[in-house]
Order: structure tokens, then sequence, then C-alpha cells
């Protein structure tokens, strides 16, 4: 009997292909359960999520039948025991090929892994099976708001592979086959840059540089219809390079198109300089006040998708100046009191930005996410007695409460903004806070089961420390990333990275540290069955 799970497309389980007949609540529970498979949800949450406003008194019973009845529906398709009860919630239990999210996330990790290692045919191949297992938007039939946060993140995430894999492809010499597609794309995601680049690249491959060019006037259209703006650096330089068939836009020497990650160092903005704004950013923010364009500036360089409002305050804003921003189209309200700042007015005001000296506003913004991300833990802990922290200075942000009374809700929006902040943090050179807030944010990855995220940022900060011969940090990281292999049953990795932070620690003095080193190094050990084997 083969039972598989389904979110990429209608929520279903499917019994040797046949689809199990699910209650309407039973599946929006279920939707939400194969988001966090593997996690510990929390009772609480499936409420929220299960009933909107006002919750009735009766809501978590509601909702324990409702999981008794999904029990059942699931013990009777052939899998007894996949959900199982935790303290304060539930966990579902599924390995990668049960659930095709899990799947899909496997090709993706295995994608980008080839093509970090210079194999393309096999990242191509992993990218274009993951993308294959989705039939249709993620959660089809579900409309419960409570899911809208995770669902819009793994949609935006299923757009950015899948412009991974299109770049990788034309590196290929498969020009031909991706113009159709492209076609649509971009007609699908008229504001995305990446995909009118590949656009008009595949085009001109194939020998057809007017029409290239033609799409790029299209492009052009569509961004000063729809924000005001011409578009930008990027993509008016790739027009550039097919009006006079650069040799670098040839096959075997092609341009990237990456999503904004985190901000390298010697980025102009962060570093002071002078000189007016680009021509194209002028026109467009005529006559804005300078207070308001200098706010504009250092959104475009906060790394996250969307922002929380008290970033704006970190950037020396006001809402005042913030609502101004919105009704100018420069700036997008995605949510009460979330910001947005489209990819090309990023772009452009990304160039404007080397009229200032931003790197202040932008470190209180990340020691807004140090303050916040400290209370989390405690929040979640009960205290501060199982982690370290470095010397960076917190900035408590205004209006934060959901922290301190709902950690793990908070969490679950600002999870994007964590990781990218390690990133920028360590872009930036500013170790100490790097690795505090990776350090910091363990006891939410390891709660969510958001294992990915707790490598990513530990391997950044790692980096970070390890080149600013930060002994502390780097021993502080190292133990993390032990408890974290000794979690993913990788024992002897466990091992190697416990006994290297056991070694700084000593060498630095800090027995705090050695004594947490020492509990991961005799959990390490235990579970190996080697009990007293830690030093």
């Amino acid at each position: 009997m083969t039972v598989r799970f389904h979110v990429l497309g209608q929520v279903e389980v499917t019994v040797n292909g046949e689809v199990l007949d699910l209650g309407h609540r039973q599946r929006e529970l279920l939707a939400f359960m194969l988001l966090h498979a593997n996690e510990t949800v929390d009772i609480g949450r499936l409420v929220e999520v299960s009933f909107p406003d006002p919750v009735p008194d009766s809501a978590r019973r509601q909702v324990q039948n409702t999981v008794g009845r999904l029990r059942r529906a699931l013990a009777a398709a052939g899998c007894p025991e996949v959900i199982r009860t935790r303290q304060g919630g539930y966990l579902l239990e599924l390995d990668t090929y049960g659930l095709d999210l899990l799947e899909y996330g496997r090709h993706v990790e295995a994608g980008r892994k080839a093509a970090a290692e210079g194999r393309e045919h096999a990242a191509v191949t992993h990218l274009r099976r993951g993308l294959a297992l989705w039939r249709g938007p993620l959660l089809a039939g579900i409309d419960g708001a409570g899911l809208d946060v995770e669902a819009n993140a793994i949609e935006s995430e299923r757009r950015a592979v899948l412009e991974e894999c299109l770049e990788l492809e034309l590196q290929l010499g498969r020009h031909q086959e991706l113009v159709s597609e492209l076609a649509v794309l971009t007609e699908k995601h008229p504001l995305c840059e990446r995909l009118w680049g590949l656009r008009m690249l595949a085009l001109y491959r194939c020998g057809a540089k007017a029409d290239a060019l033609a799409v790029y006037q299209a492009a052009r259209t569509t961004f000063v219809k729809e924000l005001g703006l011409e578009p930008g650096r990027r993509l008016r330089s790739l027009e550039q390079a097919i009006l006079t068939e650069d040799a670098s836009i040839d096959l075997g020497d092609a341009p990237r198109w990456p999503r904004p990650r985190q901000l390298p160092p010697d980025v102009p903005g962060l570093t002071g300089g002078s000189g007016p704004a680009g021509g194209s950013i002028a026109l467009a923010t005529e006559g804005l006040d300078p207070a308001a364009l200098r706010l504009l500036a250092a959104l475009s360089l906060a790394d996250g998708r969307d922002v929380p409002g008290w970033t704006v305050l970190a950037m020396g804003g006001s809402p005042d100046l913030a609502d101004g921003l919105v009704g100018s189209r420069l700036l997008q309200a995605s949510g009460h009191l979330r910001y947005r700042v489209h990819d090309p007015v990023r772009a452009h005001t990304r160039e404007a930005a080397g009229a200032y000296d931003l790197r202040p506003e932008v470190t209180r913004m990340l020691c807004g996410w140090l303050s916040l991300v400290r209370r989390a833990h405690r929040a979640v802990y009960g205290g501060d007695f199982a982690v370290l922290h470095g010397t960076a200075t917190p900035w408590d942000p205004p209006g934060t409460e959901i922290v301190d009374s709902d950690p793990l809700s908070w969490y679950e929006i600002e999870r994007p903004n964590l990781v990218a902040a390690v990133r920028q943090a360590a872009g930036l050179g500013l170790d100490e806070l790097c690795w505090d807030l990776a350090v910091s944010a363990v006891s939410l990855f390891q709660t969510r089961g958001h294992y990915d995220d707790w490598a990513e940022t530990h391997r950044v900060a790692l980096v970070a420390t390890r080149a600013a011969g930060n002994t502390r940090g780097s021993a502080a990281l190292l133990t993390g990333i032990g408890l974290l292999e000794a979690y993913r049953h990788r024992y002897e990795r466990a091992a190697a990275a416990v006994e290297e932070a056991l070694t700084l620690f000593e060498r630095c003095g800090d027995r705090h540290g050695r004594a947490l080193a020492r509990s991961v190094a005799a959990f390490t050990a235990g579970m190996r069955g080697r009990y007293g084997e830690d030093r």
C-alpha cells in the first residue's frame, strides 16, 4: 500500500493513487500540519488557523475532535501512527517520499548543490524534477487566511527556483526551448526583471536581436506604467549589450540574474561617498522630500522580502514618511504595518544610496532583529541560561509585544528576515552581531524543525567569525553546529564540531561556553550509545 500526501496543488492524501475522502475542516487542518511536517505544531496555532475571529470557546475541543477524525481516516488508509501527540500539540511524521513538498525540497537542495559544484546538467535535472511535482497553486482549495504567510513564502521560493533553473538551462544552450516558456512567465510575473532579462537573452541567442529589443521595450512600458520607473541598471545594461552585440552575452559567458540576498561589504551606500542619484531615480522621485528619499534608500538595503513597520523607525524614518512613499507607489504596504520595496525600485534606490552613509541605519535595524530574537528565545526557553551572547548592543523596536506573548507565531512570520539578517550582518563584517543572531535563533529553528535555516545561518556566521579571528563566536557556532548534526544523526560530524568548540572555549577561557559544549558532547555520545565519553 502506497500512501502519499500532496500540498503542491490540491491538498490530498492518495492511497495507491486513489484520493482519500476527507472533510473540509480535516483538509484545512492537515494542510497546516503538512507545511510543518516533522515539527511539533502547537494546538493554539491550529486554533488560529481553523477559526477566524471571534474564536469560539469550544475551538480547542473542536480542533482535538478534528485531529481525532483525521487520525482515524489516516489509520484506515494504512497510516496509523503518522500523527503523534506531543506536549501542547501534535507531530505529523513523514519521510521525504511521503510528502510532495519534502520531495520537492530534496530535489531543490540537490540541484543547488550540483550547480555550486559546476554540474549544470545534474542541477537542471534535479530542479526540473522538483518543479514537476507542482500540480497547481500551493494548497489549492484551501482558503484559510492563517496559512497565507507560509504559502506566500513557499510560492515565492518556487519562482526563485524556476528562475535559477532557467538561467542554468540558458548556460547549457537551451535558448530555443525556453523562448515560449519565458514569454508565458513574463506575462504572469510582469514586474520580475530577471525573467524579462532571461527572455531577452534567449531571443538574442536564437538570432532574434530585434525581438529581444522589442521585449525590452515591452518591459520598459510595463515598469513605467505600473511603477512610474524605468527598468533597472541590469536590464538597461543587457539592452545595451544586445544593441552592440557584446561578446560577453554570447553562449558560454551568461550574465547572472540573482535575487538580492545579502549586501557585500563594499556597497557604496554603506561606506559613504557622494554624487547625485541616477537620472531615472531622480525623475521618479522628483519633488520627494529628502528625508523620504533617504528612508527609501535605507529600506532598499534591507534584504528581507518585506519588513515590519518598526524598520522604518530603525532607518531613521517615520510612519508619515512611509505613508507618503506608499502613496507615491515607491513603497508597497504588504500587510498591517508591513512594507515591501519592489525589485525595480530596489535596484534604482540602491544606486541612489551611494549619496548617503546608511551603515548606522542598517546596523540599527540588524540590532533590532537581535533584540527580538533574544526575546523570542527567552520566551520559548524561559531564560538565557542555555545560550551565549556576543558584545553587540541590541536595539529594542517598539510595538513588538507579540514576540513575548506568542514568540513562535512571530517567528513564523519573520523567519525569512532573521535568516537574511544573519547574511547581511556577515556581509557587513559585523561578526559579533552575526554570530549572536544565529545562536539566539537556534531555539526557534529547533522548535519548528527548520534545520536548513539552522545550518545556513551557522555556516554563514562561522565564515564571518573565522575571518575576523573571533574565537568565542566561532566556538559558540560550532557548538550549535554540533547539536544540529546530532539531531540529524550525523554523529561523527557532531563530535568533530563540538571537539573544536571545546578547544576554542578553553583557549578563550569561557567556562559557560565550555559547559554548553560539554552538554552537547554528552548528548551526542548518548545518542551513539557511548555514555561517559564527553570530556
